[in-house]
């Protein structure tokens, strides 16, 4: 018998359920709470909180009255409820929002990069993180440095060395010092597609098109 209204996928060895929320004419609303169970079913930590996400370094954020904060797996708050909005942690950091701007903090619930920024994605392999700031995309380093100033419509994270931007409506290619590497020429005209990064030395422009580092078509032959 079913006796979870929700459940997800497992991580780390706990998963994300929901119980309650039901509504019914003249009786008071209750809102959904979310918790954890283990793998044998039973409840590892109580549903108590408005959403709950998965571990990720043995960190969990959840969000309780409108403010998210981090669990450990226990239950117990490593980092109390102060942020609008919480992302998992990646390689000792986690994207953090308050009111409209974003930063990274640590696992002691610090700010390494102050929430100053548009947008951000995480660091990739290159050490380096994309950033937007009033619609401009740029890269900064783990110190928070600008290494390529706020200059594009639109970015990727750096993979194999180079990183996808948007200039004038099209997609093309950059290094890691932001000089064009494959001039913008591309058109996302699939929706929900965007133009992928290299892997192999291989990226798809679209699900119809891959192209090599020198921005060459590689499938279909031409």
């Amino acid at each position: 018998i079913p006796q979870f209204d929700v459940g997800y996928n497992f991580s780390e060895g706990l998963a994300v359920v929901r119980v309650g929320g039901e509504f019914e004419i003249g009786q008071p609303y209750y809102r959904p709470k979310e918790g954890y169970i283990g793998r044998n079913g039973k409840y590892e930590i109580n549903p108590q909180f408005d959403f709950a996400f998965d571990f990720h370094e043995g960190l969990a954020p959840v969000e309780v009255d409108g403010k998210s904060g981090y669990i450990d797996t226990t239950g117990r708050y490593v980092i109390t409820p102060q942020f609008d909005s919480a992302s998992i942690f990646k390689d000792g950091l986690a994207r953090v929002d308050i009111g409209k701007k974003s930063g990274f903090i640590n696992k002691q619930g610090q700010y390494v990069i102050n929430p100053k920024f548009d947008g951000l994605n995480y660091f990739d392999s290159s050490g380096l993180a994309s950033v937007d700031v009033g619609g401009q995309w740029g890269w900064i380093d783990k110190d928070g440095k600008y290494v390529i100033n706020p200059q594009f419509e639109d970015a990727d994270s750096f993979s194999e060395g180079m990183a996808d931007v948007k200039v004038g409506g099209k997609w093309g290619y950059i290094n890691q010092t932001g000089r064009i590497v494959i001039n913008p020429q591309f058109s996302q005209d699939c929706i929900g597609f965007r133009v992928g990064e290299f892997h192999d030395g291989i990226a798809s422009i679209t699900p119809y098109l891959y192209i090599n580092t020198k921005g060459e078509q590689v499938w279909p032959k031409p």
